[in-house]
């Protein structure tokens, strides 16, 4: 069984050293967690093998083919090798989480498309079956599902009929009278920010709503209408909606949920078609 598989995690490793190398001189006691096996097993997952080995250590004595001959990093003065049992089923997500909780990194690489039983990248695959389940419409479902759920806030249907009648029960864009939806302020999406709190449900007529105001925030929709802006403003501070738009904390942490769906999606995809190919195919019956 071969040590590990290069392509593409080892890469995305290995472009990263030289950072790790500087995080490390800049932090001592990163090196020391990094050549300690439980807290490579623990962050990385690579069981009882530490990230870096020291040359002439006993772990490299024991585990040398386990470890890159090259590079070769001087880190504070101790000669290290990097471990080299990187498996992207295994280990993509934890390193590239990794990379982001110290911000060596900023956003997730993506992995390369798993090769399938034709021989063609099972996302290019999928693009071209005719009304396909998007890995998108997954993506914006979790963030959309992380956006409604944060925070201890409790509403009803009584909270939405107060709402409505804040507005005298009339659209906040155009001011119709009639059947009003629930909009989101700032619509739900990881660039928007929205959330799905009482704060932020807006009603609106269904031409504002489904037709026009789209992904749009209020302010936006609404443009030079200074009064209505004013008005659903001053409705999110009655009921105490602080809004998270421009939130860059927030925004990088979304980001990271919405690559780590594709990244498992991929996952899945890949042990399937592994699974799939190396199955025999069924022997049909002889003839009469």
């Amino acid at each position: 069984m071969p040590h590990g598989i290069d392509v593409p995690i080892g890469k995305i490793v290995k472009r990263h050293l030289n950072a790790i190398k500087d995080y490390c001189e800049a932090n001592p006691t990163e090196l020391e967690n990094l050549m300690d096996p439980a807290y490579s097993s623990k962050i990385f997952g690579l069981g009882r093998l530490p990230f870096f080995a020291e040359v002439g250590s006993p772990v490299l004595r024991d585990e040398n083919t386990r470890y890159w001959q090259d590079p070769v990093f001087t880190v504070n003065g101790k000669i290290v090798r990097v471990c080299s049992q990187w498996v992207v089923e295994r280990h993509l997500v934890p390193f590239q989480q990794y990379l982001v909780s110290k911000n060596i990194a900023t956003t997730y690489d993506p992995p390369s498309p798993a090769p399938t039983r034709r021989g063609i990248p099972s996302r290019q695959r999928m693009n071209t079956r005719y009304r396909a389940y998007r890995i998108a419409d997954a993506q914006n479902a979790v963030i959309r599902h992380i956006l409604s759920n944060l925070g201890e806030e409790t509403f009803n249907e009584a909270d939405w009929e107060n709402t409505k009648q804040y507005f005298s029960n009339r659209c906040a864009y155009c001011g119709i009278q009639g059947s009003l939806q629930m909009d989101h302020g700032f619509p739900i999406n990881k660039s928007k920010l929205g959330e799905h709190r009482i704060g932020n449900l807006i009603p609106s007529c269904g031409i504002c709503n489904n037709s026009r105001k789209g992904d749009k925030d209020f302010k936006e929709f609404l443009g030079s209408d200074a009064d209505k802006i004013r008005l659903i403003e001053e409705y999110m501070e009655s009921r105490q909606y602080t809004p998270l738009a421009g939130n860059a904390q927030v925004k990088d942490i979304l980001e990271m949920a919405y690559k780590d769906v594709a990244v498992l999606a991929e996952r899945y995809v890949a042990i399937l078609e592994t699974l799939l190919s190396s199955a025999a195919p069924p022997t049909q019956a002889d003839p009469p």
